[in-house]
């Protein structure tokens, strides 16, 4: 989903401007799989224009679209985040919402194999900006969305997908409770991208599942030895 720093500006609604786009701080495995090097792009990324009347500098119509597409900011995963819209003839409202949300739960690596349905705040690891995201979804739910495409899981398109929506920004959205970002997110610029990763945090998991296979191990000796004397 495109992401412009100046989607907001009215200036760069006008004028053209060149993007580069730099990698973020990562760690030596991430390195091992992601470019080193950033990428211009030239003239191919180009200022999304505003719309007219109240609320312009937030959303716009989307170049070259097809259909009544329009773009909305959508901050908080990055902070010119943007997600598409379109309210059809057929009365579909169908919605891209980019990363803004997910429509997988990407803290379980179950869900991720299987790819169960299930509406989930945006990636973790890099969403610099809870409250700017709760916003974002607060004003994707007043739309009430019939087709939701996310960037990670499958579309949902079933009935009562708006209600769903609904009722996830209101009782279940929350910022990460437990694990590495908990306490702070990540930091970044518009310039540099990610300037400031938190510490990773003891995981308390590795130790129990050794614990529980030593213990498993245990029980299967000692049932062994018990069929032996027998």
């Amino acid at each position: 989903m495109p992401t412009l720093p100046s989607c907001r500006s009215s200036q760069a609604a006008r004028t053209t401007r060149r993007l580069t786009l730099r990698p973020a701080a990562r760690s030596a495995s991430s390195r091992a799989f992601f470019s080193r090097e950033g990428w211009d792009l030239g003239e191919r990324a180009q200022a999304l224009p505003q719309g007219e009347g109240a609320g312009s500098r937030e959303q716009g119509p989307v170049p070259e679209a097809s259909g009544d597409w329009r773009w909305i900011h959508t901050p908080g995963h990055t902070p010119g985040h943007v997600s598409l819209f379109r309210e059809r003839g057929d009365g579909k409202r169908v919605l891209l919402a980019g990363d803004a949300l997910a429509t997988m739960d990407l803290d379980s690596w179950a869900t991720q194999v299987t790819h169960t349905q299930r509406l989930s705040r945006p990636p973790t690891p890099f969403t610099p900006d809870w409250q700017a995201a709760r916003r974002s979804l607060e004003q994707l739910a007043a739309l009430e969305p019939t087709v939701i495409g996310a960037g990670h899981g499958p579309p949902l398109t079933a009935s009562g997908t708006a209600a769903r929506l609904r009722h996830f920004v209101e009782h279940r959205f929350t910022p990460p409770r437990r694990g590495r970002y908990a306490a702070a997110p990540i930091e970044a610029d518009a310039d540099t991208g990610i300037t400031y990763i938190p510490p990773p945090v003891d995981d308390p998991l590795p130790r129990r599942l050794v614990a529980g296979a030593v213990a498993l191990s245990g029980i299967a000796l000692g049932v062994a030895l018990l069929r032996r004397r027998r």
